[in-house]
């Protein structure tokens, strides 16, 4: 995906799947992730792609492993992310799901816990600000994923709510704590 000339939220999720890594269908209605992204996020393709830049924690389908997918490597993360991060310039990030979460969190937000320390349980569901940014990490929003009514309660509830605070004003978006 090209970087949005009014980039204000990067979206960065485990992996492309493997159609659309193959088709070359990321941000398309076509695939069927991005659709699930819009629903949760409930907004419409046109409000998606000027606001949100779509990246991943690692560039190409892993491959399937027994029980879903290979965990990627932390290679292309490495080498790509800060530079598309300081590119977006963005005021929200939202991590989808365990890997790309923890490795956000462990290298923009708290850089001093060893990533092996960081549990995503811990770290979901709940707003940070860190420099004039708002990360949220989410779990994936695969109908297969295994969401608690907590997790089912942030993304409803609270998350379109950012998203769109974030995009009609792009100022970071705070919120009130949703989950007791």
């Amino acid at each position: 995906m090209k970087i949005p000339k009014k980039c204000r939220i990067m979206l960065v999720s485990q992996a492309p799947s493997r159609d659309a890594s193959e088709e070359h269908i990321l941000a398309d209605k076509r695939n069927r992730t991005y659709m699930q992204l819009l629903k949760m996020l409930c907004i419409s393709d046109d409000e998606f792609k000027p606001y949100i830049y779509w990246t991943h924690y690692a560039k190409c389908y892993p491959g399937p492993a027994k029980g879903g997918d290979q965990i990627p490597t932390i290679y292309c993360a490495n080498k790509y992310l800060r530079d598309e991060y300081d590119l977006c310039e963005p005021k929200f990030v939202l991590g989808v799901g365990r890997c790309a979460s923890i490795y956000l969190y462990s290298n923009y937000v708290d850089t001093k816990t060893p990533k092996i320390r960081i549990k995503f349980e811990r770290i979901k569901n709940t707003p940070r600000l860190l420099n004039g940014v708002t990360f949220v990490f989410i779990t994936h929003p695969a109908p297969t994923d295994k969401k608690t009514e907590a997790d089912k309660k942030f993304i409803k509830e609270a998350l379109p709510g950012l998203i769109k605070k974030t995009i009609e004003t792009n100022e970071y978006a705070t919120v009130a704590r949703y989950l007791e």
